[in-house]
């Protein structure tokens, strides 16, 4: 049996965000965790909401930044967004599918997205990088599966499946296997971005704001690299150049 070559596009892991200390605080706040006054002074977390500062010391919400007591990654709120089960997948795909098509990135044949945990995760990533959120499969034009790792709030895990759904398009769509990773990831992580700005749901900006300030030169250097030049040139000029030179415009 001859071995197919395969390839693999991947999103990275983003580091859990600090909290923010209050200074003045207005007169009947509460905490948003134990309900107790604010007397004097607190923590808040990205969404605004404020906590008693003796709760700095539990563990952080690896989304929103809030101290919680829920013994995982992601405090209360956010985890109970979190798509854990291919049945919650398959009803949050048709949302990030719309935004996808929206924006003329259309998967065909569709590839399968599936749900896996840690171990499989990167069993699945032969990449560059070993601590991933989701992994792209693909051999020449062909875009073989995508996996996505459980658990993961559902604007993180829309941002999640667009970027993958991007690196299989370019599969699909011919886009050399040599394009600097640098712009591939820029690219996926533009359409990662427009996928989630004109989500409703408050924690859409948090992620949002996790690509823009990435200090990670390739994931966060090539979404501004990308970014900057989409604004000059728009997408279609962008993507025509990438496929035609293997670099931007």
């Amino acid at each position: 049996m001859v071995a197919i070559p395969q390839e693999v596009g991947t999103v990275e892991v983003s580091q859990p965000p600090k909290s923010v200390r209050l200074g003045l605080l207005m007169p009947g706040d509460k905490c948003d965790l134990c309900g107790k006054l604010l007397l004097f002074s607190g923590i808040a977390n990205r969404l605004g909401q404020r906590y008693c500062l003796s709760h700095s010391t539990l563990p952080l919400c690896h989304l929103c930044s809030g101290p919680h007591h829920a013994g995982g990654d992601f405090c209360e709120p956010c985890a109970a967004t979190c798509v854990r089960s291919q049945d919650e997948l398959r009803v949050t795909l048709p949302r990030i599918r719309d935004e996808l098509h929206a924006m003329g990135i259309r998967l065909n044949p569709p590839v399968h997205v599936q749900l896996v945990d840690e171990v499989t995760l990167a069993a699945k990533n032969t990449g560059p990088s070993d601590q991933v959120h989701g992994v792209t499969v693909t051999s020449g034009r062909r875009a073989l599966e995508i996996y996505v790792l459980e658990g993961q709030p559902a604007m993180e895990f829309a941002a999640i499946v667009a970027h993958e759904c991007m690196h299989a398009w370019l599969a699909q769509n011919g886009f050399s296997s040599g394009i600097d990773r640098q712009i591939e990831e820029g690219l996926c992580q533009v359409v990662s971005y427009r996928c989630l700005r004109d989500q409703a749901d408050p924690r859409a900006r948090l992620v949002l704001e996790n690509i823009e300030l990435s200090p990670d030169p390739v994931y966060g250097g090539g979404f501004r690299l990308v970014r900057d030049s989409v604004r000059r040139h728009g997408m279609e000029s962008v993507l025509a150049a990438v496929k035609a030179t293997g670099h931007l415009p």
